[in-house]
């Protein structure tokens, strides 16, 4: 089984936000978990992507309006 790596840029795009905040993210040690490959080429399982978000939906659920 492959798993698939995702660039910065299509990382970013999967959670609708630029490169350059998921660069800050990593810098303070924040954000999806990555794999560096070699000296400079970062990575996103998808996986970790998708469990990201998970995790953010749960830790702030969307409040519910009465009509």
């Amino acid at each position: 089984m492959t798993t698939k790596l995702l660039t910065e840029i299509e990382a970013a795009e999967l959670l609708a936000t630029k490169p350059s905040t998921l660069r800050f993210w990593r810098w303070k040690g924040e954000g999806p978990n990555f794999c560096r490959i070699g000296s400079k080429n970062i990575r996103y399982k998808k996986s970790e992507i998708e469990k990201f978000i998970a995790e953010a939906e749960q830790n702030h659920p969307s409040e519910k309006r009465e009509v």
